[in-house]
């Protein structure tokens, strides 16, 4: 499991320092959220989907109708202790599809599965969660309690959450940068 401090042994810098143009936006950030109040574990009360858990011998195929059954983008691989192994994501499966075709309903997870997990633990603040995701490239990140996954957040949701529970000071900060125009 990787927070700022796991980060940090790694020699990874979290973006309080500049990072291309975002970089005073980032070191605004961090110091609000870092110092805040909320918790990941509040942000998964309110926010979380369903953890979907899949052994990594099952099937593309009964992954994907895990992904569609709950309505949910990722899976989690997990070993029979509950231990990840690895996210399954829903373009994971269609990366399986465009490479095998109609064969890649049999083939196994395993196959496919990201294996180098990133989780947060629930007692991380919202900067925690926010910066993992943007260092790593993902959207979606497990979040542990007690070393084992409990639920994955969506940056969507960590935004969300902020904007509607965080401080006055934080709330303005986001609506301050809210994107006013559309590129496309």
């Amino acid at each position: 499991m990787l927070g700022l401090d796991g980060a940090a042994m790694l020699g990874l810098e979290p973006p309080l320092k500049a990072l291309g143009r975002n970089g005073a936006l980032w070191r605004s950030l961090g110091r609000r959220l870092a110092m805040s109040n909320i918790k990941l574990r509040n942000i998964i009360e309110a926010e979380a989907k369903p953890l979907v858990c899949v052994p990594p011998h099952v099937s593309l195929h009964d992954a994907a109708r895990e992904l569609s059954a709950n309505r949910v983008g990722i899976v989690v691989v997990i070993d029979d202790q509950r231990d990840v192994t690895g996210i399954l994501s829903e373009r994971d499966v269609t990366k399986a599809f465009a490479e095998h075709g109609a064969k890649a309903v049999s083939v196994p997870v395993a196959e496919y599965m990201s294996t180098n997990v990133v989780m947060c633990d629930e007692n991380e603040v919202p900067y925690t969660a926010i910066w993992l995701m943007h260092e790593y490239g993902i959207r979606h990140l497990p979040i542990a309690a007690n070393g084992k996954p409990k639920a994955i957040l969506s940056s969507r949701d960590v935004v969300k959450y902020v904007s509607d529970h965080g401080s006055p000071e934080e709330q303005e900060w986001l609506w301050e940068r809210r994107p006013t125009t559309f590129d496309y």
